[in-house]
């Protein structure tokens, strides 16, 4: 069985064909097989890796600090363009490898200024290091796409610490969906007492995100009913459950209430009808689907 993966291997003719196959398997094998596929790998003169950005990218996930270097030396030069994918890949390798330097040369190889920003806070997520966090996100914090970046930093948080300096980040983001969307990743690994301390930034951006389209909001939303205040539960549920806020627009659908008798995430939805009144609330939404069956009724199928 372990010399199957170097049969499949030595059966390709075609060197690019090769190549891909044992970057595919290269990280599935023990060590001798390994040393295997690595001698037939860079066994390839440079040039035979020109456009062949899939198989470099597929090798850096498990690639060593001396192929590393390797490929940056040797092979890169001879790779083409339109390989940010596989620069990114081989830089966060040699973050995780321990050469900075190294994978700064890679994000520096980028074609893509995007690509490369995003390589670069990659590198700072992994290190650790908030203040080049908030260097490289601040600038971009009033783009409302891309403070979107704002729950990939609060996944990477490294220490409760940092929460507080979080925090000032996601004051600034121009769209409250991302600012709700970042407390939503980052609320379950805090501290009671950090939660308690955010909390009234958090109500404030609840209300926000509810003036905002369902599709940006609902998910965050349901991902933070378990920190939500009581009153913040409240404004969900009038902004969102009761017929007077969707029926103006003839809303069907959003991620977390439907109106076509039946409704999505409904632990969530029964977590919160649970914290706001309990037994009786339950009756009352289940009053006021009977309510929305009828009107459904009313204005018929294909009604616009």
């Amino acid at each position: 069985m372990q010399d199957a993966p170097l049969a499949e291997v030595k059966e390709r003719t075609d060197v690019s064909d090769r190549n891909y196959v044992a970057s595919e398997l290269v990280s599935f094998v023990t060590a001798d097989v390994r040393a295997e596929l690595a001698r037939m790998f860079f066994s390839e003169p440079p040039e035979a890796f020109r456009g062949e950005g899939r198989a470099i990218e597929n090798w850096a996930e498990s690639a060593t600090l001396e192929e590393l270097r390797y490929i940056h030396q040797k092979v890169l030069p001879c790779m083409g363009s339109q390989i940010d994918d596989a620069l990114a890949a081989l830089s966060l390798r040699a973050v995780e490898l321990g050469d900075r330097d190294l994978a700064t040369s890679f994000c520096a190889a980028m074609e893509r200024d995007d690509d490369r920003h995003q390589a670069e806070l990659e590198i700072a997520l992994a290190l650790g290091s908030f203040s080049d966090v908030e260097r490289l996100v601040r600038p971009d914090l009033e783009d409302e796409e891309a403070s979107g970046m704002l729950e990939m930093v609060g996944k990477a948080l490294k220490s409760e610490e940092h929460a507080a300096r979080f925090a000032e980040l996601v004051r600034g983001a121009a769209r409250a969906s991302n600012r709700l969307s970042a407390w939503a990743t980052v609320f379950p690994s805090l501290s009671p007492e950090a939660r308690e301390s955010l909390s009234a930034v958090v109500a404030d951006t609840v209300k926000e995100a509810l003036r905002e389209p369902p599709e940006e909001s609902d998910g965050s939303l349901c991902r933070m009913f378990p920190w939500m205040s009581e009153e913040s539960l409240c404004d969900v549920w009038r902004e969102r459950a009761s017929p007077d806020a969707w029926r103006p627009t003839i809303a069907e659908i959003t991620p977390l209430f439907t109106y076509d008798r039946r409704y999505d995430n409904g632990s969530c939805l029964d977590t919160l009808l649970l914290r706001l009144g309990g037994e009786a609330a339950l009756v009352a939404w289940a009053r006021t689907l009977a309510e929305v069956d009828d009107w459904f009724s009313e204005i018929g199928p294909g009604s616009e």
